[in-house]
């Protein structure tokens, strides 16, 4: 849904922010990944990717020492060879793509942080609402479909392995 406000609450003090529009944007939005990551795909089709989905990176494939594509395996295992200009490995914190290119950090954290959260029907909520304490963080934000996204963040002590009941354990 179109969200028109958000509401930061730091200790006792309530910030509230009224969501005026501007250049082209009238409201906040939060769709759900189910939702979102389809419309992008649909996208970058139209735009002319070449999607894989369901596909493991095996190795790289590079030529005069500049990686040049992948080679993968399908879900069906089927081995495959993609040719691309450009190879980003967007594969999260431990990344395939970059230890076999031997990718350095720039920067490394010293602080970690956990969060979980669920989803929700039927809330009254009025935006986006966030709560900052000063060992954690929760929040809530109105997706589709009458859901709101509740999260909650802390110290990975704090959250534990998350879910309904299991805080803290």
């Amino acid at each position: 849904p179109p969200v028109g406000r958000t509401t930061f609450r730091y200790a006792d003090e309530d910030v509230v922010i009224n969501i005026k529009p501007a250049h082209g944007v009238d409201a906040l939005y939060a769709p759900r990944r189910t939702v979102l990551d389809p419309l992008l795909v649909r996208a970058a089709i139209s735009a002319g990717v070449e999607v894989h989905h369901r596909t493991t990176v095996s190795d790289l494939i590079v030529s005069h020492g500049r990686v040049a594509g992948v080679r993968a395996v399908t879900s069906a295992g089927r081995p495959v060879e993609l040719g691309a200009s450009l190879v980003i490995g967007a594969d999260g914190l431990r990344s395939s793509v970059a230890r076999r290119v031997g990718a350095t950090f720039s920067r490394i954290g010293s602080h970690a942080g956990a969060a979980t959260y669920g989803y929700w029907s039927d809330l009254a909520v009025d935006g986006y609402e966030w709560v900052f304490r000063a060992d954690a963080c929760a929040g809530v934000i109105p997706t589709n479909d009458g859901q709101a996204c509740v999260f909650a963040s802390g110290s990975p002590q704090r959250i534990g392995r998350g879910g309904v009941g299991l805080i803290g354990e």
